[in-house]
């Protein structure tokens, strides 16, 4: 396939390229280099992106609904309003990377690497985040319900207003993070550990294994909290 005199096809060299609305359907772009690219609105949708570079692309409202992004490198990358929902970013890299109003509803994000990025309004349900990283992020409003985020790390990251409804967090790492207003409610937190984190305000209405995760040294202060755990 060509796009303004490029070939587009596997381990291509098509960073800085303008592939706004570019319809890149079901293709094969294992490897492409998308560095820079302005892939605004870009129908990605099913694509084969193991392993390509796009980072300090700007995939605003881009459509990547079941692509597989299995290693890809979104480093630094503008990902706002755009559809990743059900697609593969198993060992993918979002470092610094900008998200915001995002659905990546059902998502395989296993060993993702998000440290350093800014995550707004984004739908992480029924993903699967297990091991992944989340050191440093702002979360603000994010969605995690009924997510998989066992042994993944949050470590000092705020997350005001997300919600972790009947999530799994077993083993979870949440070491000094800050939590205004967060809901846990039915959540499993079993192991995981909150020293140094801010919970005096987050709602942990019906957590499940409370007794079992790690909150020693946290701040429990809060009204919430002490309700919630008389069960009142």
């Amino acid at each position: 396939m060509k796009r303004k005199g490029h070939i587009i096809e596997p381990y291509a060299d098509l960073s800085e390229l303008n592939l706004e609305y570019a319809n890149l359907y079901k293709l094969n772009l294992e490897g492409v280099n998308f560095r820079g690219a302005n892939l605004e609105y870009a129908n990605m949708k099913g694509a084969n992106l193991k392993g390509a570079n796009l980072e300090y692309a700007n995939l605003h409202g881009v459509n990547l609904h079941g692509a597989d992004l299995t290693k890809a490198n979104l480093s630094g990358a503008n990902i706002h309003h755009a559809k990743l929902d059900e697609a593969n970013f198993h060992w993918a890299h979002f470092l610094q990377a900008s998200l915001g109003d995002t659905n990546l509803k059902g998502a395989k994000l296993e060993y993702a690497n998000f440290n350093g990025a800014d995550i707004v309004s984004v739908n992480f349900s029924g993903a699967n985040l297990y091991k992944s990283q989340l050191k440093r992020v702002n979360l603000d409003f994010v969605n995690f319900k009924e997510a998989n985020l066992v042994r993944a790390n949050f470590t000092n990251s705020n997350l005001d207003g997300t919600d972790f409804t009947n999530a799994i967090l077993e083993y979870t790492n949440f070491k000094g993070a800050y939590f205004y207003g967060a809901n846990f409610k039915g959540a499993n937190i079993k192991g995981a550990k909150f020293k140094g984190s801010d919970l005096s305000k987050a709602r942990l209405e019906e957590v499940i294994n409370l007794e079992k995760a790690k909150i020693e040294e946290a701040d429990l202060t809060g009204e919430n909290f002490e309700f919630n755990l008389l069960g009142l």
